[in-house]
């Protein structure tokens, strides 16, 4: 009897309520160039007690560029993955369904003359360059080299001062 008033229950919050989906998003990492195709994937559950139909709607700068029909059935989940290419640099807000959004930076695409050019550049030892030797690494910057000191002191005066006691 519980069980049939949970599925009475069940079916009419998806009536007055639509569909019921938990929805993740994969985005992509890394750096994307322009005329690279990037994936995204969405993983649709459905979270009701009927299968249910969506439409999954790949969205760039609001407007939308691809559509999937998505059925579930209850319980059940289904992945669908949009493939898209931009065409020029710059910074785009991507989403799914309006709901899930991400910002992704689009870089220029280096062409095989401006490779040449850097190659040929970097190879001129007409001109000289200022090279960076800075490398990065973890460990004590000035401010942490004191507080290092400064308990170690105070750890040596605390236990000679107790020693004498």
């Amino acid at each position: 009897m519980i069980e049939d008033v949970m599925e009475f229950h069940r079916r009419h919050k998806h009536e007055e309520f639509g569909p019921q989906f938990a929805r993740s998003i994969e985005w992509p990492n890394g750096p994307i160039t322009t005329g690279e195709t990037v994936r995204i994937a969405a993983s649709y559950e459905n979270l009701g007690a009927t299968e249910t139909s969506t439409t999954a709607t790949l969205l760039v700068d609001g407007e939308s560029v691809d559509t999937i029909d998505v059925t579930v059935a209850p319980g059940d989940s289904e992945r669908v993955a949009f493939e898209y290419s931009f065409e020029s640099p710059g910074d785009y807000t991507v989403s799914v369904d309006e709901a899930a959004s991400e910002s992704l930076e689009v870089a220029a695409e280096e062409t095989a003359t401006e490779a040449a050019t850097d190659t040929d550049s970097a190879a001129d030892s007409s001109s000289p360059q200022a090279e960076s030797t800075a490398v990065d690494q973890p460990g004590f910057g000035v401010l942490q080299a004191v507080t290092a000191l400064s308990g170690l002191s105070y750890v040596i005066k605390k236990r000679l001062s107790d020693d004498r006691n």
